[in-house]
């Protein structure tokens, strides 16, 4: 793995990104998941409306995590495989790139750009939320930080499963079809299977999730819910850390899979 091939990579994916539809994609990707959570804040009263700041914040982070992978299965799990189809993956390889190389500058420029235009919306997300509560924050900054890192984990597991699945398949519709029939099987695997074989642990991204159970009881005073009954009251600085820890590692084992793995 060379340093300065690999530097070459991301400057040309910076070039290919802009030239491409996949910036504007990202862009209405944020754009429609913001309409979406206004929506359901809109809709009336019910589990997701809670009073002022919080509810807010509690719409904006179950809208954007639970539907992210679908959102963002409109182009990222193109990004490997769509090199494959345009035949440019073989015009790299009569270069002094190696295939890993190429798939790890893609993980890391999609991982970058993806989560900075996360952060740019929550930016926007909290300014909108804090204007429309007036100005009263019922949350200290502390939790809000935790709240928004447990979310920028999670999107990473997100990310790097869908550039996975681009490394290992033939055609970019396979990976389409792929990322989103892993969302529902990740999500289902979630809820159905006991704790001893991960339970709650297998999509961070789901409602049922160990990281929403989490976030819900910073959020939520008293707040428990199914694999994770037993887990009430405010999260202890432990399971904190699991929250924020457990999607990076599993997202950077997606990343050494597919450099192990990724087709030539």
């Amino acid at each position: 793995m060379n340093r300065i091939r690999l530097w070459l990579l991301l400057e040309n994916e910076w070039r290919i990104f802009l030239r491409s539809r996949r910036a504007v994609s990202l862009l209405g990707v944020m754009a429609a998941l913001g309409l979406i959570a206004a929506a359901i804040y809109n809709a009336g009263p019910g589990f997701f409306r809670l009073p002022g700041f919080k509810g807010l914040l509690h719409v904006y982070y179950s809208t954007y995590m639970v539907f992210l992978p679908l959102g963002l299965a409109l182009f990222l799990p193109g990004v490997i495989v769509g090199e494959r189809e345009r035949h440019t993956w073989r015009f790299y390889l009569t270069k002094p790139f190696t295939p890993r190389e190429i798939v790890l500058s893609k993980a890391i420029f999609y991982s970058v750009a993806i989560m900075v235009s996360l952060a740019l919306t929550w930016v926007m997300l909290l300014v909108i939320a804090i204007l429309q509560a007036d100005g009263q924050m019922d949350l200290r900054l502390g939790e809000i930080a935790v709240i928004l890192v447990i979310f920028g984990s999670s999107a990473f597991f997100v990310i790097n499963f869908q550039l996975l699945l681009s490394a290992v398949t033939r055609r970019t519709v396979e990976a389409v079809l792929a990322a989103v029939m892993g969302w529902f099987a990740l999500a289902i695997a979630n809820i159905s299977l006991p704790r001893w074989l991960g339970g709650g642990y297998w999509a961070p991204y789901a409602d049922q999730g160990f990281q929403s159970n989490v976030v819900r009881r910073i959020l939520i005073p008293g707040y428990a819910n199914t694999p994770f009954l037993e887990l009430t009251g405010y999260p202890t600085a432990d399971q904190i850390v699991t929250a924020v820890f457990h999607p990076l590692l599993v997202g950077v084992f997606f990343i050494l899979l597919a450099l192990i793995l990724v087709r030539r």
